[in-house]
């Protein structure tokens, strides 16, 4: 199989988007729990033919955004939002019409066509990546307080802790509004810690088996 990866310089084949600091094993759980497919994976092959002359047994790599799966990832001026999925059909359009535009000085043995085929094949995946996204997006926050097993969306969620559930009540005591989203629900989340660092207040050997094993 023709590895179209190998034809091309990173820059050719990657996303433009805003800044991804995402810790990479962060990123790869989020996938998972939010359901996307290909078992979650961050990148993959993605298999295509030339639309043009029908050859087929080429592939393309396929890295996915990290704005999937962070609702606070800010895009940076006129990169292509990869969670808007009416954008990602315009663009898929634009390079069928345009397919001359694909050309690439670091591919010059390979097919325009090809280039152009190889580049539908990417805004396709996207494209689900997308629609997935704005299936599930009003739950995201939630599914990543709660979710700490890698379980996808519509699976249990993690349960009430009661040593978290203590841990929260003392946070509660030094400040009513410190956990405004969930409260004390006995589930270590992202508020919790923010709530524990900003108070100062240490956790018991327990608890910090807790935060080992939920690292978010």
């Amino acid at each position: 199989m023709k590895n179209f990866k190998e034809y091309l310089a990173e820059a050719e084949y990657q996303y433009a988007g805003g800044n991804q600091e995402m810790d990479d094993a962060e990123y790869q759980r989020r996938l998972k729990l939010l359901g996307y497919d290909h078992g979650g994976a961050a990148e993959f092959q993605v298999p295509f033919k030339d639309l043009w002359t029908g050859e087929e047994g080429y592939s393309t790599g396929y890295t996915r955004q990290q704005s999937l799966v962070n609702p606070d990832f800010k895009y940076v001026d006129a990169a292509i939002d990869f969670r808007d999925p009416a954008t990602l059909r315009g663009n898929i359009e634009q390079v069928k019409k345009h397919p001359e535009n694909w050309k690439s000085p670091y591919a010059k043995n390979t097919p325009v066509t090809v280039l152009a085929s190889a580049r539908v094949a990417e805004l396709t995946q996207a494209l689900a990546d997308a629609e997935h996204y704005q299936k599930i997006k009003s739950q995201i926050p939630q599914l990543l307080q709660k979710g700490s097993t890698g379980k996808s969306p519509g699976t249990a969620s993690s349960k009430s802790d009661p040593k978290v559930k203590e841990l929260q009540d003392r946070i509660l005591a030094k400040d009513p509004n410190a956990l405004p989203k969930f409260g004390a629900d006995g589930i270590m989340g992202p508020e919790t810690r923010a709530a524990m660092q900003r108070l100062g207040i240490k956790e018991s050997l327990e608890l910090q088996r807790i935060l080992d094993m939920t690292k978010f």
